[in-house]
C-alpha cells in the first residue's frame, strides 16, 4: 500500500465544517469519502492538479505526503489536514490456471516470498514518506485532527464501511476478518 493519503487545502481544514462544500480532487472511491464527508469530489488526474489548484478550479487534493511534494503540489496548497483518508493497495496476481500448472515447490517459494513483501515495500516507502513529510513542513502547516473530530470523521465513513462489509460477505469472502485484522494492523503499526 501507499502511504496514508491526507487532504491538501489551500485554507485550513480542522473540522467537518471547514470540509463542506470544498471542491476536492480525487479519484476512484475516495470521491465517495469525499461525498460522505460533505466535500466535493472533482475526478482529474493527478497530473492535472497542480494546476486545478492554483487555477482555483479546486480547493484540495487528496494525496500522501510523498506525491505533495514530489508533484510540488505544496507549492500550490499551504495545509495539510492528517486524516488518513485512505492508502492505495498494490497486488500482483497471476492466471489461476498457470498457478496450477506449477510444481508445489514453485508455488510454495511464491507464498514465502509474497508473505514477505510486504513488510520489505514498507521498510523501503516508510523512509521515503518521512523524508517527504519534512520537506512538506517547510511550507505546509501540518494539522492533526482532535480525537474527538477524527471520531467524527470516522463516523461518517462508517457506513461506507458497513456497506463494503456487507456486500463483501455476501460474496462469500471474510470481509468482517480482514477489517478487523486492518484495525489490529492499524493500532500495531500508528
Amino acid at each position: 500500500m501507499t502511504s496514508p493519503g491526507h487532504l491538501n487545502t489551500k485554507k485550513p481544514v480542522r473540522t467537518l465544517e471547514e470540509l463542506s462544500g470544498l471542491q476536492i480532487r480525487c479519484t476512484g472511491l475516495n470521491a465517495t469519502a469525499v461525498k460522505a464527508l460533505g466535500g466535493t469530489p472533482v475526478a482529474m488526474p493527478i497530473t492535472e492538479t497542480y494546476l486545478a489548484l492554483q487555477k482555483a478550479i479546486v480547493d484540495a487534493t487528496l494525496s500522501n505526503y510523498d506525491a505533495l511534494v514530489r508533484l510540488k503540489l505544496n507549492e500550490v496548497t499551504g495545509y495539510t489536514t492528517e486524516c488518513y483518508l485512505y492508502e492505495s493497495t498494490f497486488w500482483v496476481a497471476m492466471n489461476l490456471a498457470k498457478w496450477n500448472s506449477l510444481p508445489s515447490d514453485i508455488q510454495k517459494i511464491f507464498e514465502e516470498v509474497s508473505e514477505k513483501s510486504p513488510e520489505r515495500i514498507g521498510a523501503l516507502w516508510d523512509p521515503i514518506e518521512a523524508d517527504a513529510k519534512k520537506r512538506a513542513r517547510t511550507s505546509e502547516q501540518i494539522i492533526a485532527l482532535s480525537t474527538k473530530e477524527a471520531a467524527r470523521w470516522e463516523g461518517r465513513l462508517k457506513p461506507l464501511t458497513n456497506a463494503w462489509i456487507k456486500e463483501t460477505q455476501a460474496m462469500g469472502l471474510p470481509a468482517q476478518e480482514f477489517m478487523n485484522t486492518l484495525y489490529e494492523l492499524r493500532e500495531k503499526y500508528k
